[in-house]
């Protein structure tokens, strides 16, 4: 899309589309601004999301990402079924010649390591497939002072995995020890990046490991794309990398039926920032009860709104 200011991207597929689905009408509802949409979809899915495409949303395939790097994905079936009983259930696999099988979740973050590929805008903005907006939000609100927003905060961050997610990150970096000693966290279900800091990044990854960045990930298989971003701007780029860490605070997530239930509604939890609500895919919320969370955020927004003190982004 020439002349867009902002990439959205969007990996994605079939057993998420309904929920893809809604995350367009939204952002197509809700995003200002020059921006193009950028769904990755496996080549099989291809048909599924073809009626998704408009004049600023495109679809891509994950193999014409990954493919031109040598990932090949190996045809073995994720499900195995016999009379409606699931006799096998298990990750879909990548090869790469240099580098052995990984888990399509490590490949996912290869395609978005590997934006500035196929994306054309300088700001990139990572939003997962079980987002959906419900009220405007001007990508413009990314950038404060000049400086694009790091999104920086502690939820999760003394996990175990999110422990090992830093420790991986310096060690790929290349950081100074200590580096990883900080309980942060750079993951999200909306996040901004830079082309030009990912494009350093890339080249960091290459340069320290004596190796193509892509190679020397899927060598280490374990690791978190948005903490390997976040630690690299923070911890070796500093200001070099006019980013501005703090937490966005774009959306409420809600995790499971249960938690939405006890929370009557989540009402109470959405803030002033909130422009998107985060549902997650995995949980066990039936698709009427999604589309009334969403109606009751619509609701609350438009309430305030009428009272005369609209939340502020």
């Amino acid at each position: 899309m020439p002349g867009c200011d902002y990439s959205f991207i969007t990996p994605s597929y079939r057993n998420d589309y309904a929920i893809a689905r809604h995350l367009c009408e939204s952002m197509d509802a809700f995003v200002q601004g020059r921006f193009e949409h950028i769904l990755v979809v496996p080549r099989r899915d291809l048909k599924l999301f073809r009626d998704l495409e408009s004049a600023h949303r495109r679809l891509l395939t994950v193999e014409s990402v990954v493919g031109q790097r040598g990932f090949i994905r190996v045809p073995f079936p994720t499900r195995i079924g016999l009379g409606g009983v699931t006799l096998y259930a298990g990750r879909e696999l990548w090869f790469h010649p240099h580098a052995g099988l990984m888990t399509g979740w490590s490949l996912q973050q290869i395609v978005k390591l590997s934006a500035p590929d196929y994306a054309q805008a300088e700001v990139l903005v990572y939003v997962d497939s079980d987002v959906e907006f419900f009220r405007k939000f001007d990508p413009r609100s990314l950038s404060q002072d000049g400086l694009l927003k790091l999104h920086k905060h502690t939820r999760g961050a003394t996990r175990e995995t999110h422990q090992a997610w830093r420790l991986a990150a310096k060690q790929l970096l290349h950081l100074a020890e200590g580096c990883d000693a900080d309980a942060v966290n750079y993951i999200g279900n909306i996040v901004p990046w830079t082309k030009s800091n990912l494009v350093s990044l890339q080249q960091r990854l290459t340069q320290a490991n004596g190796r193509v960045w892509w190679i020397a990930l899927a060598q280490r298989r374990f690791f978190s794309e948005y903490i390997l971003y976040g630690m690299f701007c923070e911890k070796h780029l500093g200001a070099a990398s006019n980013s501005l860490p703090l937490d966005i605070g774009l959306y409420n997530s809600i995790w499971n039926k249960d938690e939405y239930l006890r929370n009557h509604g989540f009402v109470e939890e959405m803030k002033a920032s909130h422009v998107a609500l985060h549902i997650q895919s995995t949980s066990k919320i039936d698709p009427q009860t999604r589309r009334k969370i969403v109606a009751d955020a619509i609701a609350q927004y438009r309430e305030s709104e009428l009272a005369g003190a609209p939340p502020q982004g």
